[in-house]
């Protein structure tokens, strides 16, 4: 992106603003998707966690070759932003911050707050 941000705040305000508006305010939706990216992006890291820590290598493997894949389809998206590869990595982390988000931004519309964005809020 060019629009530039002072830091996770602002990411979190812009994501905020329009995370649940694109699920179409549907609680379903959320947690569908909400789910869904656990299953994807949280059940290899809590694999290979678990399998380390149980000494089950067979689990462990299994998570650290799904985390691997995970990284390594990222990784032709990082080289077109000129970003280093071991970023590619860090995509449960970034996902489960993304899940954090949309589900702030269920919960702010739930408490019938609207969503805002440069000292402007509109009504969903």
């Amino acid at each position: 992106s060019l629009r530039g941000s002072s830091g996770l705040g602002d990411l979190w305000k812009m994501v905020t603003r329009t995370a649940f508006v694109q699920l179409n305010h549907s609680y379903t939706y959320l947690f569908s998707a909400l789910a869904g990216m656990f299953i994807m992006y949280g059940i290899p890291v809590l694999a290979l966690i678990t399998g380390i820590l149980s000494s089950k290598w067979l689990l462990a493997g299994l998570g650290a070759a799904a985390w691997s894949l995970m990284a390594l389809t990222y990784w032709p998206t990082l080289q077109a932003y000129k970003r280093r590869a071991i970023e590619a990595f860090l995509m449960p982390f970034t996902a489960h911050l993304f899940m954090g988000m949309t589900f702030h931004a269920a919960w702010l519309h739930f408490r019938g707050s609207h969503s805002g964005w440069q000292d402007r809020v509109y009504a969903d």
